[in-house]
């Protein structure tokens, strides 16, 4: 029987294509399994984030520091995919109902594992000392802010997603529904008084700890009397005390107003005039 003829071997350069051919056949494969998982990952992510309520049953802090209100809160964000979410960047801004930015801050660096969550931590500051209006009134009347925020990301390392936030915050005053009440002047010692009574409730997430001091003020802003009260009051507690004020006799009160500054460690700011009846 005659031999069998032997295949000749290809050559190395032949074998090492096809090695190099099936290599990339794999690859590509799995390239393609990997874009597709991070596709439908990513989508789930993102429609989660949608779906989710980012924003709602936002809850400040407050703290009083120089003249300013220190506001800090948190964000949370929770990734519904498989992968992580990285390079994560998110912002958040504080406007009043004129569509006046009070503050905002925001974080940066961060990471989400697949199926995690976070808390993102915010803080700013509203400077009340600057005298505007519009942000003195928050220490007395209460208000709707309107909050939006901006997130963006990579996920699974290939695909950006932003996402914009907007929600609402009931905001509660520290010195709500201020007002002052004045007794008639009388002669005591042989000087004139006359009492003050300060009705507030705090509604701040924040306890109150300080003097709130009374400077009264004729018509043509001269000083005719001052007098002070001391504050230790627990958000959602009313304050209404009656404290005396020596005046000056000859200074009338009469088309004036107060003007109160409340202080304590480390901070010292006033409150919105008020007219004195």
């Amino acid at each position: 029987m005659a031999n069998a003829v032997s295949r000749p071997k290809p050559p190395p350069l032949f074998r090492t294509y096809r090695m190099l051919g099936r290599a990339s056949t794999v690859v590509s494969v799995l390239a393609v399994i990997w874009i597709v998982v991070t596709l439908v990952s990513g989508i789930q992510f993102a429609q989660g984030l949608q779906k989710s309520n980012i924003g709602k049953g936002t809850h400040f802090s407050l703290e009083l520091t120089g003249s300013s209100v220190q506001v800090s809160t948190s964000l949370a964000i929770n990734n519904s995919g498989y992968l992580a979410a990285s390079g994560l960047s998110t912002t958040l801004a504080v406007y009043n109902a004129t569509g006046l930015l009070l503050g905002q801050g925001g974080s940066s660096g961060l990471t989400i594992p697949g199926g995690g969550s976070a808390q993102i931590p915010f803080s700013f500051a509203v400077n009340i000392s600057a005298g505007n209006p519009a942000v003195v009134s928050l220490l007395t009347h209460p208000e709707v802010l309107a909050l939006k925020g901006w997130v963006n990301l990579t996920y699974g390392y290939l695909f950006p997603v932003s996402l914009v936030v907007n929600q609402t915050y009931d905001w509660g005053a520290p010195f709500q529904g201020l007002a002052l009440f004045f007794g008639s002047p009388y002669y005591s010692d042989g000087h004139v008084i006359v009492n003050v009574t300060v009705a507030f409730s705090n509604q701040a997430p924040i306890q109150l700890n300080g003097t709130l001091a009374l400077t009264l003020t004729s018509s043509s802003q001269a000083t005719c009397g001052t007098t002070s009260f001391p504050v230790s009051l627990v958000e959602g507690a009313r304050y209404n005390h009656t404290s005396a004020a020596v005046l000056i006799p000859s200074c009338s009160l009469s088309g004036g107003s107060v003007v109160g500054t409340f202080s304590g460690p480390g901070f010292s700011f006033d409150l919105p005039s008020e007219p004195i009846p």
